[in-house]
């Protein structure tokens, strides 16, 4: 089989690859079938639209409305209350009967009613989401016919992910290749539990629902599809303060041997697959130490930033007794702020401090000791057994102002919506628009916020200590709204320059929220042992750097060597991406194209991915240097290459019906560009088309029926809502060209997507 029919496999493998005893009822009747019952009685036969969330009270006003003002202190309840499987199996809606749990696909929908005690409760759903697939499991409750909160609305159940192997290989030069990532299997970790919390993270302990006698709860499951077991409504868990902890452990002597080194990048689970290994390649005392080559030696960095994303590490003492616990990290991601990580063991957080763990900002590694009041805590652990220990990315002591801010700037995007429909996004400078009395709340509003950013920004200071360009974004509005305030006249002077600021402020509320951190090990240590050096010296540094000097002059980091030591044939792949993005490409070869080449071919093909700088393609080429296969290169040069007799027409070396096949994965437009005279000159990576998005809020606030997939807008229907749009100084904008633009106030926009 010619070289060049072997390269069209290589591509369309890859590229197929990628695409590719309270109230329990028991001795119910067991069901096996479909159950599609409306619940209409209590409006539950519905989905939980985004209008319904934003109309919906925030968590906050929630919590002010039963007058708890510490989260950590709310009232206790003395029932728990368990809906098992056959009680669920009782409700109405759209799911299926098992014999252990109920299954909700996706879209589906669950109402169960169940009586209760008067009182605030945690809920714990115990689940398994469906396997073979990547996405977190999203879903929304409803109590009593309404959301009891905003919050309520967008709930998240995780799923567990590990390295494939539970190892990190090495490619051909001995450089650390970075693990897939697969799900853990039912077998692996039995049922999942998730005591519901704030997905936003401004929340750190669990949410609080109120049961009254009689309740119904409903449940839709708005993306993937999973399997519940039961559902329970507990009190909330008070944790004890560490002064508490620690009493109950007086008696247990210290371990006297620490545990070896937990190696932080190869996790027992993780539940976001995002969160991989990663290479220090700045300090020799990262471990493991591989000299000039690539090792995946840390986790974290960019990857572990979210809320509620979590790593666990599991370990077995040998001794019986009281511990430290100990980690080389690093946080020099962000002046000024401090990474905040909840720390866990067996899932529950042992002391109260042991929530909000933070880890300052420095531009060295450094070795954290958990600790309170300065002094490091002690832990207890039992001989010959097994642990896990997880760290949960957290805002801390931040979520409540974060929190603060994200409502304000939601008050913020209304009023300068309001505005709009008044002057327009080009108001008239020299005009007075008596905004005074047309808008005398609006403008009164301005000063409201004012002063709540300034306050927030002063309780930030407060928990940092810092103050200066970290905190601009905030003082910079409140010093506009106030102007604002005194001079209404002024709004239509810098009513653009509003729009930045609020758009500034979206960006610092992004960025806020993103608490990255690095882990290289962790250490179980014997209390009052010398912590090992948190970095490397001088001269460990100086003979790092003059290594590292001279392996910059032999080491070829632009190939990745993928497939088995010993092949038939040899394939030659140019990728114009990064490292990273050429790592995985060379995963996929490793464990998918290469194993199946022998079995689909006859022979093993192996594949040299190599990366390039795009100005090199060219000369090489012309020089008779090039490669097999050309990645990642650009949706033109295939036809310039062409139309110069420099590429291979696919359709003269490869089978049809096998070409055929591959090309019906893609849609016919992407084969436009790669079309010349009737023949097929590569094979799709990406395509660009038109999406248009929706005002769903401005639509529904002026009463116009919002267009969907089963009942889209018409010709005609455009033309009878715009004019109600462009009373209000919005359109509706189309974008045929290339190129692409929308203002903040557009009511409908397209966008080139890819």
């Amino acid at each position: 089989m010619p070289r060049k029919l072997l390269s069209l496999f290589v591509i369309a493998a890859l590229l197929f690859s990628i695409v590719n005893t309270p109230y329990m009822v028991a001795n119910a009747e067991e069901q096996s079938d479909s159950v599609k019952v409306e619940d209409s009685a209590v409006g539950n036969n519905r989905e939980i639209s985004g209008d319904e969330i934003n109309k919906s009270i925030t968590y906050t006003e929630f919590l002010d409305s039963h007058g708890i003002a510490d989260e950590n202190k709310p009232p206790m309840s003395e029932q728990t209350i368990v809906l098992n499987r056959e009680a669920l199996a009782k409700g109405k809606g759209n799911f299926k009967a098992e014999k252990d749990s109920i299954l909700i696909e996706e879209e589906g929908h669950l109402s169960v009613s169940f009586p209760g005690t008067s009182g605030l409760y945690n809920m714990i759903i115990e689940y398994d989401p469906v396997a073979g697939r990547s996405r977190d499991v999203e879903l929304g409750v409803r109590l009593n016919g309404s959301l009891p909160y905003r919050e309520a609305g967008s709930l998240v159940l995780a799923r567990r992910w590990k390295d494939k192997d539970g190892k990190i290989e090495t490619d051909m030069n001995g450089n650390d290749i970075r693990p897939s990532q697969e799900e853990l299997t039912f077998a692996d970790r039995g049922w999942l539990y998730s005591n519901v919390t704030d997905s936003s993270g401004f929340h750190i302990r669990p949410l609080l629902f109120e049961l009254g006698e009689n309740n119904t709860i409903y449940f839709y499951i708005s993306r993937e599809s999973v399997h519940i077991r039961s559902i329970t409504f507990r009190s909330p868990e008070k944790l004890p303060s560490y002064s508490e902890y620690a009493k109950s452990y007086l008696q247990i002597k210290d371990a006297s041997q620490s545990l070896p080194f937990i190696q932080a990048e190869i996790p027992a689970w993780k539940n976001d697959a995002t969160i991989v290994a990663t290479a220090d390649r700045i300090s020799p005392a990262t471990i493991p130490y591989k000299g000039s080559k690539i090792s995946l030696n840390t986790i974290g960095a960019s990857g572990w930033t979210s809320s509620g994303k979590e790593l666990a590490w599991s370990f077995t003492p040998d001794e019986t007794g009281m511990y430290e616990i100990r980690f080389r990290t690093r946080q020099n991601y962000k002046r000024g702020f401090y990474a905040t990580r909840t720390l866990k063991i067996n899932g529950v957080p042992p002391f109260a401090e042991a929530e909000n763990l933070r880890f300052t900002y420095d531009s060295s590694w450094q070795i954290y000791s958990v600790s309170v009041d300065d002094k490091p805590c002690k832990f207890y652990f039992e001989g010959g057994k097994t642990y896990t220990l997880s760290l949960v990315m957290t805002l801390g002591d931040f979520g409540k102002d974060l929190g603060r801010t994200q409502e304000s700037i939601n008050v913020l995007n209304d009023i300068y919506r309001e505005l709009l429909m008044i002057m327009g996004s080009t108001p008239d400078t020299m005009r007075d628009y008596n905004l005074d009395k047309q808008i005398p709340d609006t403008i009164k509003e301005m000063l409201i916020q004012a002063e709540k950013l300034e306050q927030i920004a002063d309780d930030i200071q407060k928990i940092t200590g810092f103050s200066g360009s970290e905190l601009a974004s905030l003082r910079k509005m409140s010093e506009q709204l106030r102007e604002f305030n005194k001079d209404h006249r002024e709004i239509s002077k810098r009513l653009r320059v509003f729009k930045d600021n609020i758009a500034a402020l979206n960006t610092w509320m992004l960025d806020a929220k993103s608490m990255p951190l690095d882990l290289d090990y962790i250490s179980i240590a014997v209390p009052g042992s010398e912590k090992p050096k948190a970095d490397a010296g001088f001269f460990q540094m100086a003979g790092y750097m003059f290594q590292m000097f001279i392996a910059s002059f032999v080491e070829d980091y632009n190939s990745l060597a993928g497939g088995a030591d010993k092949t038939d044939v040899d394939l030659t792949v140019w990728s114009t991406t990064g490292r990273d993005q050429a790592t995985i490409l060379n995963d996929l070869i490793r464990s998918t194209y290469t194993p199946a080449s022998k079995k689909n071919l006859g022979k093993t093909v192996g594949v040299n991915l190599q990366i390039v700088q795009p100005d090199a393609i060219l000369p090489s080429v012309a020089a008779g240097n090039g490669p097999d296969v050309l990645m990642h290169a650009g949706m033109q040069l295939p036809i310039n290459y062409a139309t110069r007799k420099a590429a291979m027409n696919l359709r003269k070396v490869a089978d049809q019906s096998d070409l055929n096949e591959v090309l019906s994965r893609f849609r016919p437009s992407a084969l436009v560009p790669i079309s010349f005279n009737g023949g097929i000159y590569a094979l799709p990576e990406q395509e660009t088309y038109p999406v248009m998005f929706v005002r769903t809020d401005i639509l529904s606030e002026l009463n116009i029926p919002v267009p969907t997939l089963e009942n889209p807008w018409s010709w005609q229907d455009m033309i009878r809502y715009l004019p109600v749009l462009q009373k209000k100084n919005m359109s509706f904008l189309m974008d045929t060209g290339t190129s692409v633009g929308a203002d903040v106030g557009v009511g409908m926009t397209t966008f080139a997507m890819f």
